[in-house]
């Protein structure tokens, strides 16, 4: 259509391809003019944000070096993303872990504290059996002695009543034991619950 035009035009209103192109907008070439010359952009079925950011682009002409500049900052940004991204993976998967290891370390700390106290209820019946044998063999008749009872050691020898203090004490002593280690467990696993 164009070299029709041209041959009907004269010599000086003809022109280059390329001073064509200079004089056109980009706009113009596609046929885009304003409302009141004809053709809208919804006749011609483009989009209002593409014609935007192709004027925009047209506007503003970059250089290489500038272009280069932006694409490193571009990458630099894209990188420093990915390397925290990368990072806080890695703290999900820790902290993941840790959690998985205070679970088994509460698991075993039910487990040893149910044991402790199956070892002290084990404990106390075998010290009352012991007892109980000591005692039965000293008093063959299998009656309960009377220094058992309170405020009765003086009916009795003294050996009786040595024997039965040192009886006393060891199983005063052995339970103060197991209360203190009961009251350690208590504190640990105290302790493992607040850190949750």
């Amino acid at each position: 259509m164009e070299k029709f035009m041209n041959r009907s035009m004269k010599v000086y209103q003809k022109s280059t391809f390329s001073s064509r192109m200079k004089n056109r907008s980009y706009l113009g070439q596609i046929g885009i003019f304003a409302d009141t010359g004809g053709t809208s952009t919804e006749k011609l079925g483009l989009d209002p944000t593409l014609i935007l950011r192709l004027t925009e682009g047209a506007d503003t002409k970059r250089t290489v070096h500038e272009f280069i500049n932006d694409q490193r900052d571009r990458f630099m940004l894209e990188y420093a993303l990915s390397t925290k991204r990368n990072t806080i993976q890695e703290f999900e998967k820790h902290t993941t872990m840790k959690e998985r290891q205070l679970m088994k370390a509460e698991k075993k700390l039910e487990e040893d504290a149910m044991a402790f106290e199956e070892f002290l209820r084990e404990n106390d019946q075998r010290s009352v059996d012991a007892l109980k044998m000591f005692v039965f063999s000293l008093w063959p008749d299998r009656l309960f002695p009377s220094f058992f009872l309170p405020f009765s050691f003086s009916d009795h020898s003294p050996i009786q009543s040595k024997l039965t203090n040192l009886f006393l004490f060891s199983a005063a002593q052995e339970t103060i034991n197991k209360l203190q280690m009961t009251t350690e467990l208590k504190k640990a696993s105290m302790e493992i619950q607040l850190m949750k």
